[in-house]
Parts: structure tokens; C-alpha cells; sequence
């Protein structure tokens, strides 16, 4: 289990359950948000060597913009399964809108130091944000039925995003596959 709390720690009920699930899926959706950061912290390495490696600029933004994709790709399965009248709801659109102006900003990298390392500065902050809007929606998604799970306490996420599909079980179980 992803979480550190199991269900029967918390208020049984239907709602509460969906509300865990949820959790889980935001926690998965920090995890991500981290990689982002390591992966501008690469980009930014990458962009101070004179001349810059474009092999290893393009591998870079390449894995930035997998884990923002795979971030998307959380955060929408985290819009479609949370329960009606979740108080994380807004915030998770919050989320969303985010997400749609870092996928732009990581689009734009070019490679040009002087242009990319505004926007990396940019995605830093955005990404940090991110984190913090996460933390409380978790709070949200679990109002009413004990402590969420905290984000320490979730598996690390895995090296290489690419496609993945994230499943919520109803045992409150979130897998990450291909």
C-alpha cells in the first residue's frame, strides 16, 4: 500500500475510502512534482557548460517533459475519481490549469542558456508551488476522515516515466505501470 495509514485507521465509510484512493493519487502526483524539480536542477547543469551538449540537453528536457506528462496524466486520474463534493476539488483544477503553463514553458526550451535559464527559473517556482497546492489538497481530500497519508511515506516514483497508467483500487492500492 502507498499509504502509511490503512483504512481501517480512518473512518470506514464509502466516502472516506474514495477520499484515501484520492490521497494516494495526489501523493503519487507530489512524488512526480519532485522528479520535475530534479529534472530542471539537470537541465540547469546541463545549460552551464560552454558550449552546451545538445545530446545531453535534448535527453534532459526530454525526461522534464515526461514527468510534467506524467504528472498530467495523475492529476486528471485524480480529477475523475474524486468523490463529489471533495473539498479538493478546486485545487485540483488549480493543479490543472498549472500543469497546462509548465507543459508550455518546458515545450519552449531551446537549448539558448540565455533564453532557458529564465524559464527554468520559472518551472523551478511553478513546480514549488505545485508541491505546496498538492499538500493542501491532501489535507482537503482527507477532511472529515483522519490524517492523510503523508508524502514520506509513498514508494519513490519510478526513474523513467514514460507512458505510465496509474490505477486506483478500491482497497485504497495505487499501481503504476506501463
Amino acid at each position: 500500500m502507498l499509504s502509511g495509514i490503512a483504512l481501517g485507521q480512518m473512518a470506514s465509510t464509502p466516502s472516506c475510502e474514495q477520499a484515501l484512493i484520492l490521497a494516494n493519487g495526489i501523493n503519487l502526483n507530489i512524488e512526480d512534482q519532485k522528479q520535475e524539480q530534479a529534472s530542471v536542477v539537470k537541465l540547469q547543469a546541463v545549460l552551464s557548460k560552454n558550449p552546451v551538449d545538445a545530446k545531453a540537453f535534448a535527453a534532459a528536457k526530454e525526461d522534464l517533459l515526461a514527468f510534467v506528462n506524467n504528472g498530467i496524466q495523475i492529476r486528471q486520474m485524480n480529477q475523475a475519481i474524486t468523490p463529489r463534493g471533495n473539498k479538493a476539488t478546486a485545487g485540483l483544477a488549480k493543479v490543472a490549469n498549472a500543469q497546462l503553463e509548465e507543459l508550455n514553458l518546458a515545450t519552449s526550451l531551446s537549448g539558448n542558456p540565455a533564453q532557458d535559464n529564465k524559464v527554468l527559473q520559472t518551472l523551478a517556482g511553478d513546480f514549488a508551488g505545485g508541491i505546496m497546492v498538492n499538500m493542501q489538497n491532501l489535507m482537503d481530500a482527507m477532511a472529515g476522515c483522519g490524517p492523510a497519508p503523508a508524502p514520506a511515506a509513498q514508494a519513490g516514483m519510478p526513474p523513467a516515466p514514460g507512458n505510465k497508467t496509474v490505477d486506483a483500487g478500491m482497497n485504497g492500492n495505487m499501481t503504476v505501470r506501463d
